[in-house]
């Protein structure tokens, strides 16, 4: 593993109480994999794949903290990166002198020729990552996720931030509790969760499941979609456009059933306080 300083640090002794910070920027050389966990503090994660390139790598921004500017840049100094193969996977996780303290933070941006699976956790921070060519999952407790081009399924989880997953092969799988969720061009099924957000699901193909508390659904159908679909929303109104093509459609006051040829799979939209509106791309 390859240390190296691209940047001289920024003193930043930035008083948070007593606590002064400092920063540092650093790239690391990876060891050859495909297959990637990573695992950060207070700071975003991104993944891009460069087929032209021979090695990995992965810049990062550093923060740290002390009692004083001295004890803060000794201890951004002294981080380090592990980055080591584990299961046939290679774990990228910063390590902090004396472990992690409130206010250190790492943000990373991983650099590959192929990424054929990816684990990405931070616990605040923003998530991206695109063409992956397998399974993807993200996880972050304070942050957007953005997962595109992916071959396989997708998988994304915040309490605080919007989500959109876009060109998946595979299902999706997404769940925040503020913010808004967009899903396009996915070949699977569709689970969506928000509490506090509006939904856009555009040209589904397979079963969906999208439930929200406070805010609308917009749900595009793609030509081939089939089963049963209900619909139900307890404070506005449900649209259902001209351009969808049931078999049967039953529509009440507050909720409706789509019938497109066959009683399986069976699909959901829900929302507590906010409008549904279903189109269908021909």
């Amino acid at each position: 593993m390859a240390l190296m300083a691209v940047a001289s640090a920024i003193s930043l002794l930035a008083a948070c109480g007593s606590l002064a910070r400092e920063t540092r920027e650093l790239e690391v050389t990876l060891p050859p994999a495909d297959r990637i966990v990573l695992r950060t503090v207070n700071g975003g994660i991104s993944v891009e794949v460069d087929p032209e390139r021979a090695t990995g790598v992965l810049s990062a921004k550093l923060v740290a903290g002390g009692a004083t500017g001295t004890s803060a840049r000794e201890r951004v100094d002294a981080v380090t990166f592990r980055t080591e193969i584990e299961d046939g996977k290679l774990v990228i996780e910063p390590l902090f002198p004396d472990g992690h303290r409130n206010g250190d933070g790492a943000s990373m941006t991983v650099v590959l020729p192929a990424v054929a699976w990816a684990d990405l956790q931070t616990s605040n921070g923003a998530i991206k990552a695109s063409a992956v060519s397998g399974d993807a999952a993200a996880r972050t407790s304070n942050g957007r996720i953005e997962l595109s081009r992916i071959g396989g399924s997708a998988s994304a989880r915040t309490s605080n931030g919007s989500v959109e997953l876009s060109d998946v092969a595979g299902d999706a799988d997404a769940r925040t509790s503020n913010g808004r969720v967009v899903v396009r061009s996915v070949a699977g099924a569709i689970e969506v969760r928000t509490s506090n957000g509006p939904i856009q699901v555009e040209g589904a193909q397979r079963r969906v499941d999208l439930r929200t508390s406070n805010g609308s659904i917009t749900l595009e159908l793609g030509p081939a979609f089939a089963g049963v679909l209900e619909l139900a929303t307890s404070n506005a109104r449900i649209e259902v456009d001209s351009s969808v093509e049931a078999r049967r459609t039953v529509l009440r006051d507050r909720s409706g059933t789509l019938e497109f040829g066959t009683e399986e799979p069976r699909s959901t939209a829900t929302t507590s306080n906010g409008r549904i509106t279903v189109r269908q791309r021909r």
